[in-house]
């Protein structure tokens, strides 16, 4: 009788770290900034969603994504649905035990609500604009920021020393001194090419026309992976180019009815147990917060 041993299959061109999430913090920003590194290769698209929509596509079909990174220092993706995904951490460590993996969060209430703008932004929301109505509708707003619940399950998984937790609030606030961080964490030079001309995506735009910004949107990430990010927003700046820009936009903020003191408030209580818990996984004894005001940072 012939007996067949299996033999894990080692990960040699796929990525060598994967920004996890989590969603509506900063994970596109962070796509863009480590993208115009030239010791660094961001896939294409962004979101691969490998580990967690389209896993039985098998590994060959993932490293395809990397392949044209194969001679650089640090390979990387960003895909947030990683992040609260139960099967995901186990997929990654059989694939990759040695990935180093980011996380990003914000402030969970102001993250939901932002989940909120998105969904309205990208039409799965269209029976009302009520932050409310979205909550009741779809539970992953609050489930995605339960970050305690989730970040447990990773640290079960991975050593800590693989996983750089970093805060959306901080990286806006002195994004340079982030993105070096970043750098050294994945051992690529610290002072190599930094191109931070876009610091934030703007989640509460949405598009009247969406193929067209589809369009604008491609041509604008091969400008920034050539390393033209600070004259390409120059040229957007222009009045005439910025005005044809905007009669595509329409702003979520003005057309959504805003988050409440009264649901922030409802929300926190909420959500308090597990902020507190997620400063006991992180060593952390604060959060610039707005709605942990005990848990608050003092400036």
């Amino acid at each position: 009788m012939v007996t067949h041993s299996f033999v894990p299959r080692q990960a040699i061109g796929g990525p060598t770290f994967i920004g996890i999430g989590v969603q509506k913090c900063a994970t596109s920003w962070l796509h863009e900034v480590l993208q115009a590194h030239p010791q660094i290769f961001m896939s294409d698209p962004k979101e691969i969603d490998f580990f967690t929509a389209f896993y039985d596509r098998g590994y060959e079909w993932y490293e395809r994504h990397f392949a044209d990174g194969a001679t650089v220092l640090a390979r990387g993706e960003t895909s947030p649905s990683y992040f609260y995904h139960p099967l995901a951490p186990e997929r990654i460590k059989a694939y990759q035990p040695d990935a180093k993996l980011i996380v990003i969060f914000r402030d969970p209430v102001d993250r939901a609500f932002s989940n909120h703008l998105h969904e309205l932004r990208t039409w799965h929301l269209t029976s009302s604009e009520q932050f409310e109505d979205g909550l009741r509708n779809n539970p992953c707003y609050l489930e995605q920021s339960r970050y305690a619940k989730h970040m447990a399950r990773w640290f079960d998984v991975f050593p800590r020393e693989q996983i750089l937790p970093l805060i959306f609030e901080e990286i806006t606030k002195t994004p340079d001194q982030a993105i070096r961080e970043v750098y050294g964490f994945l051992g690529v030079d610290p002072d190599g090419k930094i191109d931070d001309s876009r610091t934030s995506s703007n989640e509460s735009v949405a598009f009247r026309h969406d193929r067209l910004q589809s369009v604008l949107q491609s041509g604008g990430n091969a400008l920034r992976r050539a390393g033209l990010g600070t004259a390409l927003e120059k040229f957007k700046s222009v009045g005439p180019v910025n005005y044809l820009m905007s009669l595509n936009k329409r702003d979520l903020r003005v057309e959504a009815p805003p988050l409440t003191a009264e649901t922030r408030a409802v929300l926190a209580a909420e959500l308090e147990p597990d902020v507190r818990e997620l400063a006991k996984l992180l060593g952390r004894d604060s959060f610039p917060w707005r709605s942990f005001p005990d848990l608050a940072k003092v400036a």
